[in-house]
């Protein structure tokens, strides 16, 4: 950790809120169809089955946006533990390694959602059998709550318990820019209340708390790759 470098961190926010962005976007313009309303799953189907492209490239880009998230946890933890000196190595190591521990739920949940979902759709959409149809339309909805487990509460969750680690040192650390790190809190104060809406199982708290969650986050990391300097040594 010792060769941390305060630009890469820059260079590693910007890029984390390029790539978050845009899987956020994709979601919002191609996956939105094939998620929402939870009880037409027959028309979510149908949506899957007739855009199956667009659908995998951006559950890809979820993959790659937890890759660029991890990357930045990576480097902001360095720079935090060379402006400490080693005095919050404990929590810093921590909060990294549960950020990363996130990817692995998230990333099951995500080729998931890549790979079988579509399958499934395309044979729901294309049987000529009723029973076997509803056969896949139950499975199809088994899934989803699992799905939701995964990315939304543990995947999501360890992400949020990295962040307020990460985070809470920002602001023990007097060279971290104190408006950037206090900026940083409603991230997680939404992160944490969009896994504890997936627990709940409450719709519309999932789909306002995830927009709120990468709406801060993008707008953060955007601000810390453009903006970021290191305070003054006291």
């Amino acid at each position: 950790m010792a060769g941390a470098s305060h630009s890469l961190f820059k260079r590693s926010a910007l890029f984390a809120a390029l790539v978050n962005g845009a899987a956020a976007g994709g979601m919002l313009m191609l996956l939105k169809p094939g998620l929402l309303p939870p009880e037409a799953a027959m028309d979510r189907l149908a949506y899957i089955a007739a855009n199956p492209w667009p659908w995998k490239l951006v559950w890809g880009s979820w993959i790659a946006a937890a890759l660029c998230l991890i990357f930045l946890f990576a480097q902001w933890g360095a720079l935090l533990d060379r402006w400490s000196a080693g005095d919050c190595r404990g929590p810093i190591v921590f909060g990294v390694l549960a950020g990363a521990l996130g990817m692995i739920p998230d990333t099951l949940a995500e080729v998931l959602y890549l790979h079988h979902i579509p399958l499934l759709a395309r044979e729901a959409v294309e049987t000529s059998d009723p029973a076997r149809q509803q056969q896949l339309l139950t499975s199809f909805q088994t899934l989803e709550p699992l799905l939701a487990m995964l990315t939304g509460f543990l995947g999501n969750g360890f992400y949020t318990i990295g962040g307020w680690t990460l985070n809470l040192v920002s602001l023990r650390v007097g060279r971290f820019p104190r408006g950037l790190a206090v900026a940083g809190l409603p991230i997680w104060c939404s992160s944490t209340a969009l896994s504890a809406s997936t627990v709940a199982g409450w719709t519309a708290g999932v789909t306002l708390f995830t927009a709120l969650t990468m709406a801060t986050f993008v707008l953060w990391a955007a601000a810390v790759g453009l903006f970021f300097r290191p305070r003054r040594r006291p």
